[in-house]
């Protein structure tokens, strides 16, 4: 079998990335990797808005990153309950469940407690965001889960500790 080199651009990966993920989700596949494809493609679109913003400032002040505003939310949210929580910490709650199923540490629990249904949901919620405002277009599976969103029933969001993951 011959091997075939390819050209692709960071936003041609991250697209069929998402893609795949949201197809995974449509299907009923597994959540945990939803999870992880839809924050790997956040993170990279995010990277890509980051240096879009440094090279043209004055063109791109919009480009803020689907984490970076839920972070900013999630602040005003905490300050309005008197409540200072750093960038840091609420990035660091945003990531817990991901995080702690990829990272291995002394202090790493065996069994995590999560709503994962709530954290696919929000990562493909944050990189479909994020791959709008970048591309400035949507794929069509990403319109199919919006479609999907619409008629969906909330989901619930429980509130988790920021260095375990495990729900309160």
């Amino acid at each position: 079998m011959d091997r075939v080199v390819r050209e692709c651009t960071r936003i041609e990966i991250a697209r069929s990335m998402l893609d795949t993920a949201i197809k995974i989700y449509l299907d009923g596949g597994d959540r945990f990797s939803v999870l992880h494809l839809a924050s790997a493609v956040e993170e990279v679109i995010a990277g890509l808005l980051k240096r879009r913003r440094a090279e043209l400032p004055a063109v791109c002040l919009q480009d803020q990153a689907a984490r970076e505003k839920a972070v900013a939310a999630i602040a005003e949210i905490h300050k309005a309950r008197g409540v200072e929580r750093t960038g840091k910490e609420i990035g660091t709650s945003l990531n817990a469940v991901r995080n702690g199923t990829m990272h291995h540490g002394d202090n790493a629990p065996e069994v995590i407690v999560t709503d994962v249904e709530s954290e696919a949901w929000g990562a493909l919620f944050r990189a479909i965001d994020n791959y709008g405002h970048y591309a400035n277009t949507l794929s069509e599976m990403m319109i199919e889960f919006a479609h999907h969103a619409l008629h969906a029933p909330h989901i619930n969001v429980p509130d988790a500790d920021a260095t375990t993951g495990v729900a309160r």
